[in-house]
């Protein structure tokens, strides 16, 4: 997982920001985004809560806790997988248990534009190395 000096580096130049110009954007010194990029430093709380804000990504995921950008984005996910499969009470019932788990929330995004057989095979194996 990363670091929060790496998720602000790649925050900042996937929007194509120099470090300047996220220091005008934000009203800090362009000296201290580089201290944080370069891990020297971290923000407080109220300023990492403002570039989440400004990122459009969730707290966690700024300071590194998850890798998941933004708790909507999952859950849009989620429903979007779960409507496909409308009629089988016994394979949405598997997904929403494996929605308990972080790790297994992280394959859910890796898995969201797989087809439907290809799903139902990794939930098969999932319940495989559950059962005791």
């Amino acid at each position: 997982m990363a670091y929060f000096s790496e998720r602000i580096r790649i925050l900042r130049k996937e929007k194509g920001l120099s470090q300047n110009r996220l220091g005008v954007e934000m009203n800090i010194p362009r000296t201290t985004i580089s201290s944080w990029e370069y891990d020297n430093r971290s923000p407080d709380l109220f300023t990492a809560i403002k570039l989440a804000e400004f990122f459009k990504v969730s707290l966690d995921y700024i300071a590194g806790l998850s890798d998941t950008r933004n708790p909507e984005d999952l859950k849009k996910i989620t429903a979007a997988i779960l409507n496909g499969f409308d009629s089988d009470a016994n394979l949405r019932e598997s997904i929403n248990k494996l929605l308990i788990s972080t790790e297994l929330k992280k394959l859910l995004m890796q898995v969201q534009d797989y087809p439907e057989d290809k799903i139902r095979k990794i939930i098969q194996v999932l319940k495989i190395i559950e059962e005791p």
